[in-house]
């Protein structure tokens, strides 16, 4: 019965503490299905080591706060513009895109470096 009772009372204060940290998205597979749809391009997120974690930040450089992250293997859309996909230079020379997670629908830009294109729909 103590058992219980202490199992009970360590749930009940670590369980509101979980709700602290942010959901991590399960890494990419590779038979990931993604939804193709007329003129929007995809890119997987590429780096050393799977899993590894790649800020999405609120603008193209390293300057704008980070909106968050994606891992290393997941899908991303690339946004388009009136013309094009959103792709800009920061200070540095370095070339960012505007992306869109699609399971949480988070939008930041990511350096194309990290970026692979893997498929466009038509």
């Amino acid at each position: 019965m103590k058992l219980k009772n202490i199992f009970i009372a360590t749930v009940a204060t670590i369980a509101p503490l979980l709700t602290i940290f942010p959901t991590l998205t399960p890494p990419a597979t590779a038979q990931e299905e993604v939804s193709i749809r007329n003129g929007e391009c995809y890119s997987r997120v590429i780096g050393e080591e799977q899993g590894s974690q790649i800020n999405m930040r609120s603008g193209p450089g390293t300057d704008f706060e980070i909106r968050g992250y994606v891992l290393v293997g997941q899908i991303v859309n690339n946004l388009t513009g009136p013309a094009s996909r959103i792709v800009r230079q920061d200070n540095q020379g370095n070339t960012w895109r505007q992306v869109e997670y699609l399971p949480s629908r988070t939008r930041g830009w990511i350096r194309a470096d990290f970026l692979r294109q893997t498929s466009c729909g038509s």
